[in-house]
């Protein structure tokens, strides 16, 4: 130990911390603990090097992170670039989606009309502001390989540094970049937990943009709890740089 100073020092002392921490909360159990440190150091550094694509790199409401495997990159394709979208200047973030169902109810079918509004999702984790620019790419699970769940999906945006915009980003795409989506999808603008809106049986609903095969849209919610099958995609907002340039 006396080997230990300075950073060191304060590095050891954190891990403590958080040692203890997920120890109370059930994370880590004192069986692995002991397990662990059971092993010789050579045994310990081939486990470390096995699970070194294992990065933690999700981070769940309560604050703990999760692992991402980094094969979850190879499980999702581009469907279709949308380009950036750009908010308007007279976007309000509290009125968006009633003005919105104002202006396009004779053409957008609601699926669950009386649950998109902002009483159901006013607080998303990115709230929109007049003048922001957004990249928006969809990507399609590889849902004929692999069962992807929506929590590996908003998993898989955290890789690409998405923010989740809910509810009034997907009405955004539709109002800017609807010729540009898919027939037969169901674009879904995914969130954290805590910032969608509950079910009366306890499921989570997610906002979306699906076009049917005769041009007809519909603004709908999903299950949180549901696995991807072949009509379902997933919205990507990225923030612009500033050195980006806007495409059409």
């Amino acid at each position: 130990m006396s080997n230990i100073i300075g950073a060191d020092a304060a590095k050891l002392a954190g891990l403590q911390i958080d040692l203890l921490q997920k120890i109370r909360h059930g994370s880590l159990t004192v069986d692995q603990m002991k397990w662990w440190l059971s092993l010789n150091s050579t045994t310990r550094n081939h486990h470390m090097e096995e699970n070194i694509r294992m990065t933690p790199c999700y981070e769940a409401p309560n604050g703990e992170f999760f692992p991402t495997p980094e094969h979850l990159v190879d499980e999702f394709s581009v469907l279709v670039d949308l380009g950036i979208i750009t908010v308007p200047n007279d976007y309000v973030h509290k009125t968006q989606l009633e003005k919105f169902d104002e202006q396009n109810h004779k053409d957008l079918y609601y699926y669950f009309r009386d649950r998109i509004g902002e009483d159901n999702f006013p607080n998303p984790t990115r709230i929109l502001k007049p003048g922001d620019k957004l990249h928006v790419r969809v990507f399609e699970p590889a849902w004929d390989k692999v069962t992807i769940t929506l929590e590996e999906c908003l998993m898989f945006l955290s890789l690409q540094k998405a923010v989740h915009t809910g509810a009034p980003g997907a009405s955004l795409v539709y109002s800017q970049r609807r010729d540009q989506i898919e027939k037969g999808k169901w674009y879904c603008s995914l969130d954290e937990k805590d910032h969608l809106w509950t079910y009366s049986v306890g499921h989570y609903g997610v906002a979306g943009i699906h076009r049917n095969s005769d041009d007809s849209f519909w603004f709908h919610l999903v299950d949180f709890e549901h696995v991807c099958n072949h009509a379902k995609a997933i919205l990507c907002f990225t923030e612009v740089e500033c050195d980006e340039t806007e495409k059409s």
